[in-house]
């Protein structure tokens, strides 16, 4: 889903429904939220996430709200109260609510705007190898046709920095434990759950399990493989491309194990 737009409809509505609700909306606070990294398996998470009637999330996945400035001029019970209108149950159900933007990783300033709102939130990262992850983000947006640059191209374009990663930021993006650190200012480390792409593929029902032992609610029963938004890759990655992001990735990758103290060797 797109950027929301705050239309002054929208915004007479989010007034009068806090004026109805009016304890309601300043206590309550969704649970957790699912913030990174894109194309990393976020989609499936999400989709697993559905089955448990335990958890409340929103029609739609990547509700892009604490990334969009727009909402961020007004004040603050003017913003949560808009927010919660995509959780429509929140007040009503013994559930836990989340939702998942995998945007929200990448920037501090999202971070801090997650914080504000609700500094006991629970945070879950989702990771996969930074290189596969870069490729398989430039064969989306190709596939989009946002992107007309071969992936050779673009690698050497962005590493030799005589093009901007800014836009789509496929290689920043993989730079995990950059993002890391600031997601582990604000937020203590018992509340960001780190899980691996590879492992929810091969073990899903695991890897669910760590997540809702993470959110303290009984497990999900049954967790099918699930293949989500796969698609055709329009160009494989040769061998000297692939050399040169491993050798850009790895003191990232020697950062992240220091970081949250796992093994990645399988990423070097």
């Amino acid at each position: 889903m797109g950027a929301i737009t705050f239309s002054v409809v929208s915004l007479v509505k989010t007034f009068m429904l806090y004026i109805l609700n009016f304890r309601r909306y300043r206590s309550k606070r969704i649970d957790f939220m699912i913030i990174g990294a894109q194309k990393s398996g976020t989609s499936a998470l999400n989709m697993y996430l559905r089955m448990h009637p335990d958890i409340g999330l929103p029609r739609n996945k990547e509700l892009h709200f604490f990334n969009n400035d727009s909402f961020f001029h007004f004040p603050r019970w003017i913003i949560y109260a808009h927010f919660h209108r995509f959780f429509p149950d929140i007040n009503n159900q013994p559930k836990l609510f989340g939702e998942a933007t995998p945007d929200y990783m990448f920037d501090k300033k999202i971070i801090d705007r997650l914080h504000s709102y609700n500094p006991a939130l629970k945070l879950i990262v989702i990771l996969r190898d930074p290189v596969s992850r870069a490729h398989s983000q430039w064969n989306m947006e190709r596939d989009r046709g946002l992107e007309s640059r071969s992936f050779e191209e673009t690698v050497h374009e962005m590493l030799d920095q005589t093009g901007s990663d800014h836009y789509f930021a496929y290689f920043t993006r993989g730079e995990y434990a950059r993002h890391l650190t600031e997601v582990f200012s604000k937020f203590p480390r018992r509340q960001v759950l780190i899980l691996f792409q590879e492992e929810l593929l091969t073990d899903p029902s695991k890897t669910l399990r760590q997540v809702t032992d993470f959110l303290h609610i009984p497990e999900i029963n049954h967790a099918p493989p699930m293949d989500v938004h796969s698609r055709k890759y329009d160009e494989p990655i040769c061998d000297s491309v692939k050399h040169r992001l491993k050798s850009h990735y790895l003191p990232h990758i020697e950062a992240l194990e220091r970081l949250i103290d796992v093994n990645l060797s399988h990423w070097k």
